[in-house]
């Protein structure tokens, strides 16, 4: 099974919903994680972590990557970056 790596952005949305959006470097993540409260105040950062996905269920939409929620998706998780949240 092919891998890639990414950086993904864990952070509570509206509903006290849970989702995280990913990227290919630590520096978009990082900056992706302070543009987040100008969401509403419902949003939240969470948290910063680096995972291999699988290659088959990651894509790029609208110039942005997204994934597929399958069971399969995060193929190993390998560090948890930086705990954002209060």
């Amino acid at each position: 099974m092919e891998t890639k790596t990414f950086y993904g952005v864990e952070y509570k949305s509206a509903g006290d919903g849970q989702t995280f959006d990913i990227f290919p470097t630590l520096k978009e993540a990082k900056l992706f994680s302070k543009s987040i409260v100008s969401f509403g105040k419902e949003y939240n950062p969470l948290y910063i972590f680096k995972a291999e996905f699988n290659r088959q269920n990651v894509f790029k939409e609208n110039n942005q990557w997204n994934y597929d929620d399958y069971p399969d998706t995060i193929i190993r998780c390998h560090k948890y970056y930086k705990t954002i949240s209060n």
